[in-house]
């Protein structure tokens, strides 16, 4: 008898390993499923977010890049501060042009390779008409040095030049500069229109 109930004890209190491994496999199985099934959800709830924005905001448009800086543009209560060889679009009461400073041309001595302190230039001014008429005149111009000394302008040929649409006038001034850094102002009915900046190096 007491062999007997030993067996039935043994039995009732010893489980079998394949069971248990079947157990624990069942529950890897669900638990992988499950994480699975989150994961494409989630998956594919971003990518509809994704689809809608793009929908929502159709093709969007790459700006591109100007080829050129646009040319400032200028008038009596709008004046334009350049560095020389610049051009401005000048609109007037007679009409509208961009105008162009260039310069200075310096005149060296013969026999010298480089400006010295004080040297002979001119200073040429552009007008290319758009539309109405545009008369500049040596008298529109003034200059200045660095020391605010003013630079005597002498117009080279003709005292004013006018352009009409479709062609360019040019005025030509001459000066005596020191090295330095200067500026040459046009004036339109004694207002400031532009004025350019420039400098005449020594070396």
């Amino acid at each position: 008898m007491t062999t007997s109930h030993s067996a039935t004890v043994r039995r009732a209190g010893t489980r079998r390993p394949g069971a248990r491994r079947g157990h624990s496999l069942l529950s890897l199985l669900t638990a992988s499923a499950l994480a699975l099934g989150t994961a494409a959800c989630s998956t594919s709830t971003a990518d509809d977010s994704a689809h809608d924005v793009v929908q929502s905001l159709g093709a969007v448009p790459i700006p591109t890049a100007p080829a050129t800086e646009p040319t400032p543009t200028a008038d009596q209560q709008h004046p334009q501060l350049l560095a020389i060889g610049a051009p401005v679009e000048a609109i007037l009461p007679t009409g509208r042009a961009t105008i162009t400073a260039l310069g200075p041309e310096i005149d060296l001595p013969t026999g010298t390779t480089k400006p010295p302190e004080q040297v002979n230039g001119t200073i040429t001014l552009r007008v290319a008409t758009e539309s109405g008429s545009i008369t500049v005149a040596a008298t529109d111009l003034t200059s200045r040095d660095d020391s605010g000394n003013d630079i005597r302008l002498t117009p080279v040929g003709a005292s004013g030049a006018t352009g009409t649409p479709g062609t360019a006038a040019e005025l030509k001034v001459a000066a005596t500069f020191h090295t330095g850094a200067a500026q040459i102002t046009l004036r339109h009915a004694g207002k400031i229109i532009a004025l350019w900046t420039f400098n005449v190096e020594n070396g």
